[in-house]
């Protein structure tokens, strides 16, 4: 993330930045950094007559830890608040020690907790404290991702929100989810989590799904938790075929999975986009897409979007009859998600968890149908207009598979124009008003 002390900044314009931030540059990219430098806190420095303005500070996660859609989050955040008038500044802990190693392993990853747990932290108390000195109660601390929610520590004297995501990692701590087992370490590291949660006067989740189990398991009272109504963070549509080949033709070019496969377009695919993690149940994939295969002769191939396969999932392609029907594609932006979206025949999310289930969104917005699991969220995603399946049932999963791509053109365009319909509420304005109003219910109250 460039040099030490430095905090990234998304969607200000160019302006001292108050808080310890210094002044704004553009890189170039369309990302701005924020130069860090000892200056008062921003409720000091602001003029009068802007004072009482709503001000938002939107706490972000650590880069090296490469979280896109929490970064993503905050930058959708950062551009559209201040529309409503909200002054906005982003702040995320700086790259100070972690710079010496790789942060996800060895003493990298021991150096990032510092950078994340020692010496942020005071940085997000100094902030708290020249808040709450200057009596400024429309300034808001806003934690992006709950897997910060320790941070609610260090802002117990300011208003301050946190939004949950999921409660899929605590859960796993509680051995909710044996495909998941979790270490000693990992477990107390939860815990702390939950009690960062505990402590924040008001919680935003992110389907009611998540907002039950967050009720279920932590001591938070029902008027202290709701729901956000969250918007797609990037404007997906229907891409024209003749758009979307040449796009698609360029993805296969880079392929990891066969190497540069040799295919001519228009061909037929279904799409599976998704990481690595346990919840996104890659190996069910496959084994659904194989039994898929066995039951239909001359089906169309399956593209996995998202992180390169493991190599204990590879074994499981090579060699055998799914050599020649896997492609694996890795470096899609989101015009190139929009492209496979608009052109694949299905979207397969067997998911065995979900905080949400974007993908599900996403396809629909690009009138491509859904197979998903049928459990919340994914059924609050999809709607009426997603089949729905059993992702722990193979042979039934692989029958609706089968179904759906059978599925006469009449209701296959009926289908789509539900999943149209399903997405329309999901606007970005909509989740900027419904995060306002979480901001005027925390406003002036720092404690539960």
């Amino acid at each position: 993330m460039g040099p030490a002390h430095h905090f990234r900044l998304c969607g200000v314009n160019r302006r001292t930045m108050p808080g310890g931030c210094g002044t704004i540059r553009s890189e170039g990219n369309g990302s701005l950094v924020g130069e860090r430098r000892t200056e008062t806190n921003p409720a000091q420095r602001a003029p009068a007559q802007n004072r009482r303005a709503m001000r938002v500070v939107l706490i972000g996660n650590y880069a090296p830890d490469r979280q896109q859609s929490m970064r993503r989050a905050a930058e959708v955040l950062a551009r559209y608040l201040p529309d409503a008038g909200v002054v906005v500044q982003t702040v995320a802990p700086p790259v100070c020690l972690g710079r010496l190693g790789n942060s996800r392993a060895g003493i990298g990853k021991w150096l990032g907790y510092a950078d994340k747990f020692l010496l942020f932290p005071r940085h997000l108390r100094e902030m708290a404290r020249q808040t709450r000195k200057a009596q400024n109660s429309q300034t808001i601390f806003h934690i992006i991702d709950h897997s910060n929610a320790i941070y609610t520590r260090q802002l117990k004297c300011v208003p301050h929100l946190v939004t949950c995501n999921d409660m899929l990692a605590i859960r796993s701590a509680r051995g909710e989810f044996p495909e998941n087992p979790v270490r000693w370490s990992g477990r107390q590291f939860q815990r702390m989590i939950l009690r960062g949660l505990e402590r924040a006067p008001l919680v935003a989740a992110i389907s009611e799904a998540t907002r039950r189990d967050l009720l279920r398991l932590s001591q938070l009272k029902e008027t202290q938790v709701g729901v956000v109504q969250l918007g797609l963070n990037y404007s997906y549509c229907p891409m024209p075929a003749a758009e979307a080949w040449p796009r698609i033709a360029g993805c296969l070019s880079k392929a990891v999975y066969p190497a540069k496969p040799r295919l001519e377009s228009p061909f037929r695919f279904i799409l599976h986009v998704g990481g690595n993690q346990w919840y996104k149940n890659r190996r069910g994939v496959l084994d659904i897409f194989e039994q898929f295969t066995r039951q239909t002769a001359d089906g169309p191939l399956l593209i996995l979007a998202g992180e390169a396969l493991p190599p204990s999932l590879m074994k499981r392609v090579i060699g055998t009859r799914l050599e020649r029907l896997v492609i694996s594609l890795t470096e899609c932006d989101n015009e190139d998600l929009r492209a496979l979206y608009s052109m694949a025949e299905l979207l397969i999310f067997p998911s065995l968890a979900e905080g949400f289930g974007w993908p599900v969104l996403e396809a629909q917005a690009c009138g491509c149908r859904v197979a998903t699991s049928n459990f919340a969220p994914l059924t609050e995603a999809g709607g009426p207009s997603a089949f729905y399946l059993d992702p722990r049932q193979v042979n039934s999963a692989a029958g609706i598979v089968a179904a759906a791509l059978q599925e006469p053109a009449k209701q296959k365009a009926q289908r789509i124009e539900q999943g149209f319909r399903n997405i329309q509420g999901r606007t970005t304005e909509k989740m900027v008003e419904s995060y306002l109003n979480f901001y005027r219910q925390t406003a002036g109250n720092p404690t539960a």
